[in-house]
C-alpha cells in the first residue's frame, strides 16, 4: 500500500483532486496502469453501488506463469496418453495450486498499490483479485467502502517573473 500512496503523490501532484471514486478508477486504467505496466486496462465495468472490476486480458505479471503453464501442458497430457491410469491428469492437479499461489501474489502488489493509491486520492477501497481461467488474464474488482472526504492536495512552489519597468514609461 506504502508504494501506491508514493505513486499517487508523484502522479497527481499537478493534477486536480479527484470529484468522485469513478474519476479516480478511470485514472487508475489510463495512467497509473501505463505508468506501471506500459499498457492500460483493457476494459473498466462500473456499478451503481460503488463496485469497480478492472479487467485486463494481457497482465504483465503473469507473463512467465503463463508461459510455463504452456510449456507444461502439453507434457502432461503426453503422461497422461501413455499412461494406463489417468497419473498425468493427477499430476497437473497438484502444480494447479502452486501456480495459483504465485499468480494471486503476483496480483496482490498491484492491489496493494490500487489500495494505496484510492486513499491517497481520499477513497477508502477494499481490492480483490480475481484470477481467470486462461492467463494471463485476470481483473480486480474494486469496491469503494467510503470516502474519506480528506483529499491530499499538492501545491507545487512555483516562483514567477513579473518584468521591472522604468517609472517614466507607467
Amino acid at each position: 500500500m506504502k508504494v501506491g500512496k508514493t505513486i499517487a503523490h508523484r502522479l497527481t501532484s499537478s493534477s486536480t483532486p479527484f470529484a468522485d471514486s469513478k474519476d479516480a478508477v478511470k485514472f487508475i486504467c489510463k495512467d497509473l496502469w501505463f505508468t506501471l505496466f506500459r499498457q492500460q486496462a483493457s476494459r473498466l465495468q462500473a456499478s451503481k453501488r460503488g463496485v469497480y472490476i478492472i479487467h485486463d486480458s494481457n497482465f504483465p505479471r503473469l507473463h512467465t506463469i503463463s508461459k510455463c503453464v504452456q510449456n507444461f501442458q502439453p507434457q502432461v497430457e503426453e503422461a497422461s496418453a501413455t499412461s494406463s491410469f489417468s497419473a498425468g491428469f493427477h499430476e497437473h492437479e497438484q502444480h494447479s495450486m502452486p501456480v495459483r499461489e504465485f499468480s494471486l501474489s503476483q496480483m496482490e502488489l498491484t492491489a496493494g498499490i490500487l489500495e494505496g493509491f484510492l486513499l491517497v486520492c481520499g477513497f477508502k477501497s477494499s481490492v480483490e483479485c480475481v484470477l481467470s481461467a486462461s492467463l494471463p488474464s485476470c481483473s480486480f474488482q474494486v469496491s469503494i467502502l467510503e470516502s474519506t472526504n480528506v483529499v491530499h492536495v499538492h501545491v507545487l512552489k512555483t516562483s514567477i517573473k513579473v518584468p521591472i519597468t522604468d517609472s517614466a514609461e507607467i
